[in-house]
């Protein structure tokens, strides 16, 4: 219970941290710059993969009449005279146009006052036109967090509003063109309202027939693309797109602007001035008049885009939720899995920012989703290492003075394969003593009979351990050898009888003749650690254990003892060689125990010995 409650924190932990350290960061503004990428590339999916009828299933209300260069080539260089644009708004009247719009400046006098004249008197038709007012700004405010047009006020400083000349301000409606980058110098958005002065492209939408009130418009609002209609292989097929030439001789289909709103301005990419870089990065920088004309078919379609989180503290809430679920999932995990799992949540989150996106919602999910949950993942990689380390650093401290170096190197780099809390195991056992060595201590110096139990030692230990076992433990004049923990062998069994019959069969580096009696059982145990948190030591635990050391006690010099049960598991060649005793009721355990002995083992010993 305790180390789940561990656990738990520690996960708690790591999600915390990722999540408020990612909130941070947005309030920095560092996550901006690719949150509006992301937010482009949702625009650039939704124009291109979108049908050319919109989603409601009627066309753009939009069409724009373009000062291409054609126009420029047949009507001169620009400023044309306005009365080109009177008999523009003529023929458009004659066509059924519902409203026009001009994305072209008349704040100086004409050089012919008669061209003023000729314009203001055709603006007195019964076409509604808007024209525009420009908008200097004495300061744009770099506000932090990515949702900026939360708090549109504080974001730009009205310097000054240019107006037509006199003359025509009277005969039309005006809205203002003033654009405000976003931090990444892209133009995104338009504030409905500067100094009292509706935007050109609520004006038209009014102007078009849409009753707009104030309190239902938003004070600044996203331009949505994805209004228009899709694109075909150019931004420019967003909407109709007419020469100015053409509608001006006459040379076009009145069909194509009847109750339509029509916006005027240039697309001549020989007109610098009045392009700008906006979300649909993939094709450059975009004529000003498409982006109004975009603008006007997200207010007359009341397509606009709401942000999830629309603040701060929405963002660091959803944060802290993302950073916590995503500890969840990768604490704890092997790094392959973890990487797998992180994966998949970006795909989710990206489809999933996707199909909001087509419900006009807009997810920020850099710096409130996938950032925490990158730091969650980084932590936890991280955490999972530093665990991984203590864990071999355990092992090490357990298994690395009775264990061969094979055995803790396969510990090391599988870790799980030890169960320091205890596990069970199919295991084979034996206990190995020293006949008659009390009777040698009692006529011998103790340093030459440590000298001497030594060198068995270090002739034994080896033998055991190549086989795929661990000395468990040195008993005096005794051991006891385990075989298939804490690393599984396939079979246990051989291991241990090759071992013991290779035993059975050296001088044990001793200049005494030392013989050995040898028990061996097998069957599950209990392995693991045993001791208190101050001091462990690793064993097996279970009636193998206490059969081996029965059966270690009734062996003779030179002479293996196996139980039935081990005899089972050896291959034939082995098997061959065993001799029955029957069954033998052994001290302290129930019942009686199918007993056999290696007769050969026991010759090869004695003969060593003679």
């Amino acid at each position: 219970m305790q180390a789940l409650k561990g656990q738990i924190r520690v996960k708690l932990g790591i999600g915390l941290m990722a999540g408020s350290l990612a909130w941070v960061l947005m309030l920095l503004g560092l996550t901006a710059t690719l949150e509006y990428a992301t937010l482009d590339a949702r625009f650039t999916l939704a124009a291109l993969f979108q049908n050319q009828s919109r989603e409601s299933g009627q066309k753009a209300q939009v069409v724009v009449v373009g000062i291409d260069t054609p126009s420029l080539s047949e009507l001169g260089s620009w400023p044309w005279p306005r009365s080109y644009h009177a008999q523009l708004l003529e023929r458009l009247e004659a066509a059924g146009a519902r409203a026009v719009g001009f994305d072209v400046i008349f704040a100086e006098p004409a050089p012919e006052p008669a061209e003023d004249r000729t314009l203001a008197s055709q603006l007195t038709g019964e076409l509604p036109v808007v024209l525009p007012v420009i908008v200097e700004a004495a300061e744009r405010r770099r506000v932090l967090w990515p949702g900026e047009y939360a708090n549109p006020d504080s974001r730009l400083t009205v310097k000054e509003l240019t107006y037509p000349i006199k003359l025509l301000q009277g005969k039309a409606s005006l809205g203002h063109i003033g654009l405000v980058p976003d931090r990444d110098g892209i133009v995104r958005r338009v504030k409905t309202d500067v100094a009292g002065l509706p935007s050109f492209a609520v004006q038209l939408a009014r102007a078009a027939g849409y009753s707009l009130s104030d309190e239902g418009l938003p004070k600044e609002f996203l331009v949505n693309w994805s209004a228009a209609g899709g694109i075909k292989d150019s931004a420019y097929t967003l909407f109709p797109v007419l020469s100015y030439r053409d509608v001006l001789s006459g040379n076009f289909r009145p069909e194509l602007v009847r109750d339509k709103i029509v916006i005027v301005g240039s697309v001549a990419p020989g007109l610098k001035a009045d392009f700008f870089p906006t979300p649909l990065r993939l094709f450059g920088y975009l004529p000003g008049v498409l982006f109004q004309a975009a603008a006007v078919q997200t207010v007359c379609d009341a397509a606009f885009i709401s942000q999830f989180p629309a603040t701060p503290w929405g963002a660091l809430a959803l944060a802290l939720l993302a950073g916590i679920i995503s500890a969840q999932l990768y604490s704890g995990r092997k790094p392959q899995v973890a990487t797998l799992l992180f994966l998949a949540l970006v795909a989710i989150m990206t489809g999933l920012a996707l199909v909001l996106f087509r419900h006009k919602v807009w997810l920020v999910m850099v710096g409130p989703v996938l950032l925490p949950s990158t730091f969650a993942y980084t932590l936890a990689l991280v955490q999972g290492q530093l665990a991984a380390e203590r864990s071999k650093t355990a092992i090490r401290e357990t298994f690395g003075r009775y264990v061969p170096t094979s055995v803790l190197n396969q510990l090391l780099a599988n870790p799980d394969s030890a169960k320091l809390g205890g596990s069970e195991k199919h295991v084979a056992v034996f206990f190995a003593d020293i006949r008659g060595f009390t009777s040698y201590t009692e006529s011998t110096a103790p340093q030459e009979v440590v000298q001497e139990l030594n060198k068995v030692y270090d002739s034994l230990v080896p033998i055991v351990e190549k086989h795929g076992g661990i000395v468990d433990k040195f008993l005096g004049d005794a051991l006891m050898a385990v075989f298939g923990a804490p690393v599984e062998l396939a079979y246990p069994e051989e291991a241990a009888v090759r071992a013991a019959l290779e035993v059975l069969e050296q001088n044990l580096g001793s200049t005494h003749p030392f013989r050995l009696g040898i028990g061996l059982a097998s069957g599950s145990v209990v392995a693991g650690n045993i001791g208190t948190k101050d001091r462990l030591s690793y064993t097996v635990i279970g009636t193998a254990v206490n059969t081996a050391a029965r059966l270690e006690e009734l062996a003779k010099a030179g002479e293996l003892l196996v139980t039935g049960e081990v005899q089972a598991n050896l291959p034939p060649d082995l098997r061959a060689r065993l001799t029955p005793l029957g069954l033998i009721n052994l001290k302290g355990l129930a019942g009686s125990v199918e007993v056999y002995s290696y007769q050969e083992a026991q010759q090869w010993s004695l003969t060593k010995q003679s």
